[in-house]
This record gives structure tokens, sequence and C-alpha cells, in this order.
């Protein structure tokens, strides 16, 4: 066997400690309930997970990345034609395009306006200030997250 099998071999044993501690819980130095934490409740940041012994303090930790971080669909955020846009729609609009009222209004007014190209993270964030206007808008693959961030299921 050579240094690569015994590698393999070590992290392969290491895998079912791992596994073996999850299922049962248990803390493998002095056999207390082991404690679950995270993932994080932002789903387009990174967080920890993992078991953490509150009396020994022996833990287990690793990286949990969100759905919504590994989705690189590019994703496009249309605002439909609108011949009276209200206030907070021109506003949106001028915030989100560097324009002008004027530009705004014109813009709306003549037809649909691609207000933001961008990964599910940042149509996620944008999301909330497009419902606030109460303007009609269209995402492009449909965006299948839900509020909280969560994949919706097929």
């Amino acid at each position: 066997m050579d240094d690569l099998d015994a590698v393999n071999a070590g992290n392969e044993q290491l895998k079912a400690r791992m596994a073996a501690v999850q299922q049962s819980r248990i803390c493998p130095q002095c056999g207390a309930t082991l404690r679950t934490f995270g993932p994080g409740t932002d789903p387009t940041s990174l967080s920890e997970v993992g078991l953490k012994c509150p009396r020994c303090s022996w833990g287990m930790v690793t990286t949990w990345c969100p759905p919504m971080l590994r989705d690189q669909t590019t994703y496009t955020v249309t605002m439909g034609c609108d011949p009276r846009p209200t206030r907070a729609t021109l506003r949106l609009l001028m915030r989100q395009l560097h324009i002008g009222v004027l530009d705004a209004r014109t813009r709306i007014q003549q037809g649909d306006v691609v207000i933001l190209e961008g990964r599910a993270v940042d149509v996620y964030r944008h999301r909330p200030k497009l419902d606030a206007t109460g303007c009609h808008y269209t995402i492009t693959p449909e965006f299948n997250y839900s509020p909280d961030g969560a994949p919706l299921s097929d």
C-alpha cells in the first residue's frame, strides 16, 4: 500500500466515524449529547453547520453553501410597460438605471424596461424593492426561489 492509498483509507475511516457521530449525536470523547448549529438564516451567504459538545467542547464543523449561491444562471428582471407609472416605480427606475425622472417616465411608458441582469443573489436582494413599488415585473428564466430564499421544488 502506497502513501496515497493510506491517506484514502484514513479518509474513509474518518468519514465513517463522523457519519456514526452524526447519527448517534453522542460525543466521541465524553459521551455527552451533542448540540447542532447552523445553517444561518441568510440564503445569500455561506454559513457554518456542525455539532458541538457542551461538556468538553469537542466539535465538528463544515461550510454550508446555500443553493442560491451555487446558482450560476443569469436572470433578467424586466419591468412591464406602464402608461401611468407611480412615483415609487419612477424612483426605482431612476435608482436602478441611474437616470433622471423624465427619462425614467419615457422609458416605462414606451415599453418593457430591463432593470437588472444578474445572478440569483442579485435578483433576491432586489425583489423586496420591486415588490414594494407594486409594479409589474418579470424574471426570466423562471426564478425558483421563495421569498425566504429556499429553492422551490418542481
